[in-house]
Formats: C-alpha cells, sequence, structure tokens
C-alpha cells in the first residue's frame, strides 16, 4: 500500500518516489541533457540561433484525441506503484500540433520536436530544448527523459496518460484551464457525428439535429431529430452515465436516427475529450463520436433504396446508395499480463482495450471470443504466448504477450538443532535417561489464506479522487462474496454476476465476465458497481469494514460485512 500521505497530498518532489522506481529518470535525463546540449551548441555554431524549427515527420496533419490542447504534468507512477507528484503542474507542459510537432516547457525552459501517432501507439523524439539553468529541485530532467520513453497513450475525461517503455510507469497530465471533473462537459452543444462499433460506422446525415446539452444541476438535455427529450446524469473524471427519461413522440421521416440515439446514450459508460471532440464510449465498447464546431445543415436524409414504379409490367427499378467505405484494419489499443512472470500453480492477468474496426475479437490458448475493453484471469502449466486476434473488413490485426511459468523455489531445509556440551552437575547423577531433544519438522511458509476477504461484503458507498461520490440507497442489494476457491459472485441491485479474483500480497484483482442484464430501475448503481470492483487493485479490512483501492489511485469503495 503507498503512503496515505503521499496519496491523498498530491504534492511534493522527486522524493515521493521508491529509490528503485522513479530516481532512475534522473541518470536517463542527465543523458537527454548531454545530447541536447550538443544539438544545441551545433545549431549555434551553424547559423547562430538555437531557435530551429523540428521538421515534420510523415505523419504531418495527424488528428489525435490528444491533438489541439496544452497538457500539463501532474505526475508519475512507475512500475512498483511509487508516485512522483509535481507541485507545479503549469511548468512543465507539452502540445500536440496538426504539424506532427510539438512544443512545450520543461521548468525554466522551452522545448520543441516532433511526434509520431499510430493507433494508441505514440512516439515522442528529442529536439530544441533552451539551456536555462533551472532552480535546484527542478524536475525538468526527469520530465524530458519520460516524454522521450513514451510509447503509447490514453486517454480518461479529461486526463492523458502516456505509457512508458517496458511498462516502466505511467505519466499523467491533464488539460491546461480543464476542470479535473465532468464540468468539462457542461457548456457546449455537442453535435453526433457518427458511431463506431466494431469495423461498422453508423454516418450521421446532419449533426445538427441531433444535440446533447449538460446542465450544471445534473439534467441533461437532447434534440434527436424530430424529438426533444431531457433526462438526467452522473459524470466523474472519466465515467459517464446518462438516462434519457422523457422525450416527445414525433414520427420523424424514414431513415430517421432518433430512436437509435437515445438507445446509444443510455448505454454510455465512459467519456473522454480533446479541445472541441467528445467521444462517448458505450458499455458493449463502441464510440458516439460528437463535436462542438459548427456544420453544415445538411439536405434530407438520402433513401436507402428508392422503388420507382413504371406504368407497364417492366419490373421496377431499384437504386442503392453505396455503402461507407471500410475504415482500415483493425486497431488494437493494447494487450498486456500482469504480472508476466509466475510460479507453476499461480495466476496471471490478461488485459486488453478497445479494439476499433473489428467484428470479432478472440484470444487462442482456450480463452475464446471476448469483448473490448476486458480481462481474463490464466493459469497456464508452462510459458505460454496468448495471441489476441482482432478480425475486421479490413482484415486481421494481432496483438501477442508472453506469460512466463517458473517452478517454484523449494525452501531452505533447516538442519536439525545440534546439541550443546552443558556443564556436568556436581550431585551424584541418578539412573533416569536424559531427555534428548527432538528435532522438528521444518515447515514449508506458505502464503497466508486470505480469510479475512473471505465472505458477503455490502456496499455502502464509494468516493473518487475528483469528489465523486456513489451511495447506494439499499446495500443490501449490491453484494460481493469472495469464496476459498478464488471465484466471486455479485448481486448489483436487479443484476447478478460472477467471476474470479486473485490475491497477491494486499493486491486485488477482480474479473466479473459474466453479468444478467436486467433492465433496473432509473436510479440503480448497478453498472457502476460492477465497473468499480472491476477496477480495484489493493484492500484492507479493518474489523468489518473492507475498503478497496482502486487503480491509479482513482478513488476507495468501502463494504461492510
Amino acid at each position: 500500500m503507498k503512503s496515505e500521505q503521499q496519496n491523498k497530498s498530491g504534492m511534493g518532489n522527486e522524493n515521493n518516489a521508491g529509490d528503485g522506481g522513479i530516481n532512475k529518470w534522473l541518470l536517463i535525463g542527465g543523458a537527454v541533457v548531454a545530447i541536447l546540449l550538443v544539438a544545441r551548441l551545433v545549431l549555434a555554431i551553424g547559423d547562430g540561433s538555437a531557435q530551429a524549427t523540428p521538421t515534420p515527420p510523415p505523419n504531418a496533419g495527424v488528428m489525435a484525441p490528444f491533438v489541439g490542447p496544452m497538457w500539463e504534468w501532474n505526475g508519475t507512477t512507475d512500475a512498483s506503484g511509487n508516485t512522483l507528484s509535481v507541485p507545479n503542474p503549469s511548468q512543465y507542459t507539452i502540445q500536440f500540433l496538426t504539424t506532427g510537432t510539438y512544443q512545450g516547457k520543461a521548468d525554466c525552459n522551452s522545448i520543441t520536436g516532433a511526434y509520431t501517432v499510430n493507433g494508441s501507439a505514440l512516439q515522442i523524439s528529442p529536439g530544441i530544448s533552451s539551456l536555462v539553468a533551472c532552480p535546484p529541485g527542478s524536475l525538468a530532467d526527469q520530465f524530458t527523459a519520460q516524454l522521450f520513453s513514451v510509447e503509447s497513450f490514453a486517454m480518461q475525461g479529461t486526463a492523458l496518460v502516456l505509457n512508458l517503455k517496458g511498462g516502466a510507469g505511467k505519466m499523467h497530465l491533464h488539460q491546461s484551464g480543464a476542470p479535473n471533473n465532468a464540468a468539462v462537459l457542461i457548456g457546449p452543444t455537442w453535435k453526433w457525428r457518427q458511431t463506431l462499433a466494431g469495423g461498422n460506422t453508423l454516418q450521421v446525415p446532419d449533426p445538427n439535429q441531433y444535440t446533447l446539452q449538460f446542465k450544471n444541476n445534473g439534467a441533461v438535455q437532447i434534440q434527436a431529430d424530430c424529438n426533444t427529450g431531457s433526462g438526467v446524469y452522473t459524470a466523474g473524471s472519466a465515467n459517464l452515465q446518462i438516462q434519457i427519461q422523457q422525450t416527445t413522440r414525433a414520427a420523424c421521416p424514414p431513415g430517421s436516427l432518433s430512436d437509435t440515439y437515445i438507445q446509444q446514450l443510455n448505454s454510455a459508460a465512459s467519456y473522454f475529450t480533446g479541445g472541441s471532440d467528445l467521444v462517448i464510449q458505450l458499455q458493449d465498447g463502441s464510440q458516439m463520436m460528437f463535436g462542438s464546431g459548427t456544420f453544415p445543415t445538411a439536405a434530407p436524409p438520402a433513401t436507402i433504396a428508392t422503388v420507382t414504379p413504371l406504368a407497364t409490367n417492366v419490373p421496377p427499378t431499384l437504386t442503392l446508395t453505396p455503402l461507407p467505405a471500410c475504415p482500415g484494419a483493425p486497431r488494437i489499443e493494447f494487450f498486456t499480463a500482469e504480472p508476466t512472470i509466475i510460479q507453476r500453480g499461480q495466476n496471471a492477468v490478461l488485459r486488453w482495450g478497445q479494439v476499433q474496426y473489428a467484428t470479432a475479437v478472440a484470444i487462442d490458448q482456450g480463452v475464446g471470443g471476448v469483448a473490448t475493453p476486458g480481462s481474463a484471469i490464466v493459469a497456464p502449466a508452462q510459458t505460454t504466448t496468448y495471441i489476441l486476434t482482432a478480425t475486421g473488413c479490413g482484415g486481421q490485426a494481432q496483438a501477442a504477450i508472453t506469460v512466463n511459468v517458473v517452478e517454484p523455489t523449494a525452501p531452505p531445509t533447516q538442519a536439525p538443532p545440534t546439541a550443546q556440551p552443558t556443564a556436568q552437575p556436581t550431585e551424584k547423577p541418578t539412573d533416569k535417561p536424559t531427555e534428548q531433544p527432538t528435532a522438528q519438522p521444518t515447515e514449508i511458509p506458505t502464503e497466508p489464506p486470505v480469510t479475512n476477504l473471505l465472505g458477503a461484503w455490502k456496499w455502502t458507498g464509494a468516493t473518487l479522487n475528483d469528489g465523486t461520490k456513489y451511495a447506494p440507497s439499499n446495500p443490501n442489494q449490491y453484494t460481493a462474496t469472495f469464496a476459498e476457491n478464488g471465484s466471486l459472485t455479485a448481486l448489483a441491485d436487479c443484476n447478478t454476476g460472477s467471476g474470479t479474483y486473485m490475491t497477491n500480497g494486499s493486491s486485488l484483482t477482480i474479473a466479473i465476465p459474466v453479468m444478467t442484464q436486467a433492465s433496473c430501475p432509473p436510479d440503480s448503481l448497478s453498472t457502476k458497481f460492477i465497473q468499480l470492483l472491476t477496477q480495484t487493485a489493493s484492500y484492507s479490512v479493518q474489523g468489518n469494514t473492507l475498503r478497496l483501492e482502486l487503480q491509479a489511485d482513482s478513488g476507495t469503495m468501502t463494504l461492510i460485512k
């Protein structure tokens, strides 16, 4: 468990990290500074100026969710869970431009360079930096060294997560000037452009006819073609739930997407936003794409099939509108295993992210077809490579991860104790035989059973770090039951689910792949309860209270016996 003071303060310096984690960036940072010094001197000698402009990479004109806003560095979490918190995030910034270049600030120095992006893969290349001597305690070297070690990205609400190579850690950034909560949704009129579902794209003919507005009081208003509606929403830093409670029932023209629009909004699960764009991810992994700019008003939607009657008995003419072009090969966000090295008989957790442009996703070695994103617990008997295969109209894409299995290390055998010579008593010895010490059998140490976790727990609430709170009205309707065999059952209001859990010390991983799909009341927290359970990273038990700490220190769930 991390230091509670460290996690709550959000402030600190490089000393917040463990000696084996964050401090390694000091060595890397020194090397990067040396490289930048040489580059700076060469440029200065060549033309007397250090303000050279980086050459745009081949992907100039690229568009990605993180392009446009200025991002501020909050801190970094290394592979061991140690956190380096940045006391002044506004001094460490980066802005990705559509030209394939970036600009920013590393404390008292400015930085520029080039980047390339391919799906969720991201590479940031060293460029030009000013050479001002920053004050003691500056994190400039760590900031630039970590940027140049980025291999991929992920969006979470208004947050940007940059994953470092080799699983070394995660950099956490947020949009400059944007709130760290759902307030970023409030204000703009969001217009629905399209929905990406596997390999299919549902294009909206006139985004001006399908709008979405979030209000400060938790209300939401929509226009769905010829109908209007209202409802409520709950949102955190990344999670989002929308319930459209009432709408007008006008008969819209043929081809209207009114009903589809409302159905998709009601299945919202999370969101992220970059600049003037909003992406709402649905429970099935589909993505609704919104914009807040100005869209040209479209002509009435074309009829998919038009039948022209003829005066004679000649068969009618059928005109078909071409289907949208295939968007390309499937894109796999990520595919990982935790941990990648286990002892025989132990478990590992496979995790995979969103897969775009795919109609089917499967993992070999007996895992089978899967939904995205998701996770699965595996226990290979030998070193095994798992291959995730995504298939769509643009072909196949694959990602692989290997779980290495080693033999358990045999504990050292304790030799029987050697009897030490003792002084002979002066009194007359007796005929009673001397009792010899008996060597006790050596016990093989085993991990203590998690008996304090077993049994049924009732959910009383959750608090996220952005201030969002959840409190079920009836904790008896939200329970998690842990069994000795590693299985778990959950009651989530009107739904039930089953899955598995795995512990390693205080670490706890929960997977719930099977859930019923009953329609619970509008104020139900059924979906949220399951989402939070599967985000668990560690646990602690104090008396009859169970605390589940969520991944990335994003919040805490509380349950009672």
